[in-house]
């Protein structure tokens, strides 16, 4: 009787060793499940902040890009109406002294004719 008795106790206490035992397991398989979720948590977060610093990288590139473009079409055409005004100015020098040389032709016309004109009335 002792004896079963003895052997009872021991089975119980067997069983609840490994009942305790078991539990530990299924909480550290349950803390590592929760460690390794916790760990691609935050790599997919670091991979979700790596594509939005790029993505911002990216727009501010592009955005560099139009504008130094933008400026290189705007000193394009400053230098192209300073080119055409330049070319007016020429243009109007040109025709002013185109003037000024058929005034003096004129005038210098005027004066042979004049002479002429006196020394035949002179005769």
């Amino acid at each position: 009787m002792s004896c079963k008795h003895c052997a009872r106790g021991r089975e119980q206490e067997e069983r609840r060793e490994q009942e305790k035992e078991r539990r530990e397991q299924e909480a550290r398989r349950e803390q590592e499940a929760r460690r390794e979720q916790e760990a691609r948590r935050e790599q997919e977060a670091r991979r979700e902040q790596e594509a939005r610093r790029e993505q911002e990288e990216e727009r501010r590139e592009q955005e560099e890009r139009r504008e130094q473009e933008e400026e290189r079409r705007e000193q394009e055409e400053r230098r192209e109406q300073e080119e055409e005004r330049r070319e007016q100015e020429e243009r109007r020098e040109q025709e002013a002294r185109r003037e000024q040389e058929a005034r003096r032709e004129q005038e210098a016309r005027r004066e042979r004719e004049a002479r002429r004109g006196g020394s035949e009335g002179a005769r």
